[in-house]
């Protein structure tokens, strides 16, 4: 029986799938050679993957950007990240480069992976970066000693680094498991919050979640509300930004749960780094 699209409204089963795909599980998703390329990492043993948690993120994007898995070590090199005329690039060129015939604009995505990355692969991902990709890297509670990875030694070269801990609420409300914080006062950029639509709510609604959070002992915040299931904390220093904090009631207070990097050289990529992987968890 085909699954049903929750995003697209539309059916989607075997048939779809080996229409789009194409070589090293290459997945087509737009007519268009300029769309975003969005790269789902499944080499380095993520517990989230287009299959398995990210699979309605996944589905949701099809009709936006392309869309491509990575399924083997051996992919996980310019010629594939950044396209065809990229596996000369090195770390040792200065300055933007130049990719020439690469493809359109991507973006990686690592969602908590559980190996650890040779030097050789770091140098491609720092490659990556300053050819103009982006990248999105997941992580959750207890950070990367106890995912078993290493992706700290690159993180921290950009001003980011994931903590070893786990991230508590310390009032429930709506949720009751501890680890599965509801966050109020969590946003520190607010254009995440116009982005995300939070100024759209009623002045009734707002109001009435402001007097049912005050009945459960929590303090109502102001603009976006998030849940943080099961993540750990970050610690940002520049030139990375913190663009999201535990608030004032979960525990640790007033640390950073997400940060964004963008690189200063012209033509340069971004990263964004979140420590729960599950705030696009399929559940």
């Amino acid at each position: 029986m085909p699954a049903f699209d929750v995003f697209g409204g539309q059916e989607y089963d075997g048939a779809d799938a080996a229409a789009d795909a194409g070589p090293r599980g290459y997945q087509q998703t737009s007519n268009s050679s300029d769309a975003t390329r969005v790269l789902f990492s499944c080499c380095k043993g993520e517990t989230h993957t287009h299959k398995t948690g990210f699979k309605q993120l996944y589905r949701r994007l099809r009709s936006m950007y392309s869309l491509e898995k990575i399924d083997n070590r051996e992919d996980l090199c310019l010629e594939v990240l950044l396209g065809p005329g990229s596996s000369g690039l090195n770390n040792s060129m200065q300055g933007g480069l130049q990719l020439g015939g690469a493809a359109g604009p991507a973006i990686l995505v690592l969602g908590c992976p559980t190996q650890p990355f040779t030097t050789a692969e770091f140098d491609t991902l720092r490659s990556f970066l300053k050819g103009g990709g982006s990248l999105l890297v997941c992580m959750s509670e207890g950070g990367e000693a106890k995912a078993g990875t290493n992706v700290n030694y690159l993180l921290e070269e950009l001003g980011i680094a994931v903590n070893t801990d786990a991230v508590v609420r310390t009032a429930h409300y709506k949720y009751l498991h501890p680890k599965e914080a509801l966050i109020s006062d969590g946003i520190l950029n607010r254009a995440l919050g116009t982005a995300a639509g939070a100024g759209s709510k009623s002045t009734a609604d707002a109001a009435l979640d402001s007097e049912d959070a005050s009945k459960d002992g929590v303090t109502g915040g102001k603009g976006l509300d998030f849940v943080y299931p099961y993540g750990c904390t970050l610690s940002v220093q520049p030139p990375a930004v913190p663009i999201l904090s535990t608030g004032k009631i979960s525990y640790p207070m007033q640390r950073p749960l997400g940060a964004c990097w963008s690189s200063a050289e012209s033509g340069g990529g971004r990263c964004v780094v979140l420590g729960a992987a599950g705030l696009f968890d399929d559940a």
